[in-house]
């Protein structure tokens, strides 16, 4: 019951902080629990005096009116109500020249701690923006060595924060680093490499002697690559992966095609000799169509590709490797740090992936001591990115059993179990209505997306009215029963607070679902108002 308390409160909140005064109009007073209520009175007829000086009559009227009707409403107190009272007036009217007065009084779900009065351009929300924060925070880390994903679980919500993803190529026994299908490798003649056979005879350079020298392609790989460079000096062009290794110099110094700079120079065979050549272009692409190949080349550790010579060594590739993914690691770690080191509500930390990566991050020293210890739980999961996040969620309900995502997917699941069996469920609004006022209903489930509301209409051409309850939208739709003109709303108001008082006076609970899961999505469909019963009825 408190949490659909809080959900309506954060939406009120939401609405106050949406009204702005043309000036210093808008009245907030916050009475603390346990404080004369009396006192606060003759504070403000105190106020009331005060503002009989404001020069402009338009502001000193709208004022006077919003501290009188203030006062008028304290008058319904005895005392002060348990948790303390905040009380928002003001005038709310888009027309300049136009007062309509409105006024909000809340007895929060928490304590009011503070004695406040102001007369200002907004309303003070900050004590209460602080009792609907969100205080159930779990942080969600879910990573393998492609990409990682980092978010929240806040109450029912899962926020993603920041995704990263990682140039680490996958394991392979020659390489990883790869040229793309259409690339010319150097043979007898050319030979494209798509069409490259395994044991073909291919040229490589040997460094020792400064030489073109007859080798062969041991082993050829294929893969997929979700970012390549097109590297082009005045000769030729080429597109490799981004850890595709370019020797720079006849000392075999080498860099990788993502490191790459334009003034760079490459070694080059023009099918005369081999010379370095700078780099006049470089193009980043994403989503290269096509595969990329990798070749294993044995003794000389190095193939000409478009004429450019290209390293290929299975050692130094797996140890670029293991670099590459240390930084990566250290690069997500850095974003944990940073995003959930100031969480005071933070009360633990899950990771998450497919392979061994979540438990290399998890227990090494990327993160911060502190975050560290948050560590509750270290969970498998077959996806990355915010899939995996849900599914992270989905697997973890040991390690956050008392969430209440956890709490509300165990109450959809006793639901919708029910309903398959004809069981104890009801739903729709009618009927459920029906179930609660009859006293038959154990828990009460209102979507957050719940928008039925109760309006009077009128007939504008023939003055006819009517009342419905009704979803917000299908109001539009409404026709007069005498004339069929569309009727026009004169006064609605929102039905899910009548919802929760009839729930308390019937000793039902109440859960809000959110809209955020395929389960909670199908609550919404059925109108948004369920039910899981006492007993079954004919």
């Amino acid at each position: 019951m408190e949490a659909a308390k809080k959900q309506r409160l954060s939406k009120l909140v939401e609405y106050l902080e949406n009204i702005k005064g043309r000036h210093t109009e808008l009245v907030t007073v916050y009475i603390p629990s346990g404080y004369n209520i009396n006192k606060v009175a003759e504070q403000l007829r105190q106020e009331q005096s005060t503002a009989q000086n404001i020069k402009s009559k338009a502001v000193r009227k709208n004022v006077l009116s919003a501290l009188e009707k203030i006062l008028q409403h304290l008058k319904l107190y005895r005392q002060t109500p348990a948790n303390g009272l905040a009380i928002f007036c003001g005038n709310v009217s888009e027309k300049d020249g136009t007062a309509d007065i409105e006024m909000w009084a809340i007895e929060p779900p928490e304590s009011v701690k503070l004695r406040l009065y102001r007369c200002d351009q907004n309303f003070i929300l900050d004590h209460l923006r602080d009792m609907v924060r969100e205080k159930e925070i779990y942080g969600l880390v879910v990573i393998d060595k492609s990409d990682a994903e980092v978010g929240l679980l806040k109450g029912k919500k899962i926020e993603p924060l920041k995704h990263s993803e990682s140039n680490v190529p996958g394991k392979t026994k020659a390489g990883g680093w790869c040229v793309h299908e259409k690339t010319n490798i150097e043979t007898n003649s050319q030979t494209i490499v798509d069409k490259l056979k395994e044991g073909d005879k291919i040229k490589s350079f040997d460094f020792e002697n400064k030489r073109i020298v007859k080798s062969f392609c041991k082993r050829k790989f294929s893969r997929k690559s979700k970012v390549a460079y097109k590297i082009g000096i005045r000769y030729s062009k080429l597109m490799v992966t981004g850890e595709h290794l370019f020797f720079l110099s006849f000392d075999k110094k080498t860099k990788p095609a993502d490191c790459l700079e334009i003034g760079d120079n490459v070694l080059f065979y023009d099918g005369f000799k081999v010379e370095r050549e700078k780099i006049t272009s470089i193009k980043k692409i994403k989503n290269p169509k096509g595969l990329f190949f990798d070749l294993e080349v044995p003794n000389y550790q190095s193939f000409m590709a478009n004429g450019f010579i290209l390293h290929n060594s299975q050692a130094r590739y797996q140890r670029i490797r293991e670099n590459m993914l240390n930084d990566f690691l250290r690069k997500v770690g850095e974003i944990v740090n940073s995003k959930f080191k100031e969480m005071r509500d933070l009360k633990g930390i899950i990771i998450g992936g497919p392979a061994g990566v979540k438990e290399q991050f998890a227990e090494g020293k990327y993160l911060e001591p502190p975050i560290k210890k948050k560590i509750i739980g270290i969970v498998d999961t077959s996806y990355t990115g915010e899939p995996g996040l849900k599914e992270l969620i989905e697997r973890s309900d040991e390690l956050i059993s008392e969430a209440s995502a956890i709490r509300e997917n165990k109450i959809l699941e006793r639901f919708f179990g029910e309903l398959a069996t004809d069981g104890l469920a009801v739903y729709g609004f009618v009927e459920t209505i029906e179930a609660l006022k009859n006293g038959n209903v154990e828990m009460l489930l209102l979507s957050e997306s719940f928008d039925w509301v109760k309006a009077k209409l009128e007939c504008p051409k023939c003055g006819g009215g009517a009342e419905v309850e009704e979803k917000e939208e299908f109001l539009k739709d409404e026709r007069c029963s005498n004339c069929k003109s569309a009727m026009t709303v004169v006064a609605k108001a929102e039905l899910i607070d009548e919802m929760i008082k009839l729930a308390e006076q019937m000793g039902s609970d109440v859960e809000m679902i959110s809209d955020e899961s395929p389960r909670g999505i199908q609550v919404k469909e059925l109108g948004g108002i369920a039910g899981i019963l006492r007993y079954k009825t004919e």
